[in-house]
């Protein structure tokens, strides 16, 4: 999809620029580096694959809304409303879930760049959260990128710009849990990634770490509950770090981690679950915070999302798509895929879960949307 094929080139242009630098940033006072910020840790236990109950096939109403001629990229939801963007797209739709079928989308917002394209990133990249809808916005010019990270207020209608740049940085990735925004940016003149917390309420903003080169760098971050989880690159293997945003304190949770590139971070309070492969493949790594153990769930899909006690996965092309009931240790069939169809863009509210049912021919001419939503158990 344009939207990962975005954020790999926008990788790779970042790391041709940062090899050539030959200085490196000096850590400014105050704000930990990765090999600061580590405390002592407990080694985590790895259980055996989880024996699930017979997948069961939901058997609620599912409802729809088509979207023709448009690839929906990503979608998010809260109790009114279904939002999403498209693929190169540069507006923002809100649909209501109890509209009928004749019922247009509308437009909540629109890119601030000539050309711009809003939601460019994969994974995370439009979130609903409390009383706000967090997503990006860029504009991409030769090799450099002019973006805003953009907040919007549904309940005042007001809009923060919270953070920006000209094309001096890149904007890896970003989460929030509706108090807190964190993100990671990259500085291509001094090979620096950072990450940075900001407080929706407050309007405080923080560093809560940075590293200094390609071969020491901040990958990827998610946020809940007034924390973070981080994943750092460096000689050694990725790092699973946890940040306290009130306090900025944190500790390693897991280390050394060679055999995968913890695709897909995703966190809701308790668990944190990736992919433990490479690139988007191989069964999903789901790390309870409270006991300090690991199970290894089955290659039910790519790119995990946690939401309160569910975990699903966007589905692989032309896959079903599944979701587990963590608590109650079940596993549900949401949807069966058509030949051709992709069941992607996954995003849970409370017990409803919305996905998009994208169907095009083999060389993309011809695409249709579709996005549906049912109640879970």
């Amino acid at each position: 999809m344009f939207s990962k094929l975005l954020k790999l080139s926008l990788t790779i242009v970042f790391a041709i620029t940062l090899g050539g630098c030959g200085n490196k940033a000096q850590t400014v006072p105050g704000i930990p580096s990765a090999t600061e910020i580590s405390v002592s840790e407990i080694a985590p236990t790895t259980l055996p694959t989880p024996a699930f109950s017979q997948t069961i096939a939901l058997t609620s109403t599912v409802y729809s809304v088509s979207i023709p001629d448009a690839f929906v990229n990503h979608l998010a939801m809260d109790g009114k409303y279904l939002y999403w963007t498209t693929e190169s797209g540069s507006d923002l739709f809100r649909y209501p879930l109890a509209a009928s079928t004749s019922t247009a989308a509308t437009i909540v917002a629109s890119t601030l760049f000539d050309k711009g394209v809003l939601s460019t990133y994969p994974d995370e990249a439009l979130v609903r959260a409390g009383d706000w809808l967090i997503f990006d916005d860029c504009q991409i010019s030769g090799q450099t990128a002019t973006w805003a990270l953009r907040a919007i207020n549904v309940e005042t209608q007001t809009e923060v710009i919270l953070a920006q740049s000209n094309g001096s940085t890149i904007l890896y990735t970003f989460s929030s849990d509706g108090e807190w925004v964190v993100w990671i940016t990259g500085d291509l003149s001094t090979s620096t990634t950072i990450i940075t917390a900001q407080n929706l309420q407050t309007g405080q903003s923080q560093e809560l770490a940075r590293s200094d080169s390609v071969q020491n760098t901040w990958e990827d971050v998610a946020v809940s509950a007034g924390q973070a989880v981080a994943v750092h690159l460096g000689d050694n293997g990725r790092t699973l770090f946890l940040f306290e945003l009130d306090s900025g304190q944190s500790r390693k949770l897991l280390s050394d981690v060679k055999d995968t590139d913890i695709f897909g971070l995703t966190f809701n309070g308790n668990w944190i679950a990736w992919k433990k492969g490479r690139n988007s493949y191989g069964p999903t790594a789901l790390y309870n915070l409270q006991n300090n153990k690991i199970e290894i769930l089955p290659d039910w899909g790519v790119s995990p999302l946690l939401a309160g006690h569910w975990l699903t996965w966007d589905a692989a092309f032309e896959q079903p798509l599944y979701v587990v009931d963590l608590e109650n240790h079940q596993s549900f069939l949401v949807a069966d895929a058509r030949p051709g169809d992709n069941l992607t863009s996954v995003a849970i509210y409370g017990n409803l879960i919305v996905w998009c049912r994208v169907h095009t021919n083999i060389d993309r001419t011809e695409i249709d949307s579709k996005v549906e939503w049912r109640v879970l158990p």
